[in-house]
């Protein structure tokens, strides 16, 4: 596996660390952003430009790990390339807490195949009732 990090430049752009190039063949790029920053379309967009291939999967958080050190007010993104893993995105809408297991049966449905190896899940924390997810989930994966 290979990892990269970026860190917010601006308010609309991202700098890779010391000159270097993009992991073009990332897969998964995960950006953490505090919640000031807003929807942040156009830091989504730039990382669609850098990593075209890429999943991209965004959520607002309370503090962003660059390496080391947590920085707050700002936006952090960890690009991945697997080497051997093939990855796929599933993403559920829930609107109300009710609706965590059929969002999880959903999800189920959409990842449901012989060579899952593993889930990583990310979900909106205040809507959604988790065991109902994972319980949806199993319903379709094991």
């Amino acid at each position: 596996m290979k990892s990269q990090q970026l860190k917010l430049k601006d308010q609309t752009s991202w700098q890779l660390d010391n000159g270097e190039q993009a992991l073009s063949q990332a897969q998964l790029v995960l950006a953490f952003m505090d919640p000031a920053l807003g929807e942040a379309e156009s830091l989504m967009r730039a990382l669609e430009s850098i990593y075209p291939k890429a999943d991209i999967i965004a959520c607002s958080s309370g503090g962003e790990i660059l390496g080391t050190d947590v920085v707050e007010g700002s936006a952090v993104a960890t690009a991945l390339a697997f080497d051997k893993t093939p990855t796929r995105l599933a993403t559920a809408t829930v609107e109300t807490n009710a609706d965590s297991f059929d969002a999880g049966c959903s999800l189920g449905q959409q990842l449901a195949a012989d060579d899952l190896a593993g889930l990583f899940v990310i979900s909106e924390g205040l809507h959604v009732n988790g065991s109902e997810l994972v319980r949806g989930l199993r319903e379709h994966v094991s």
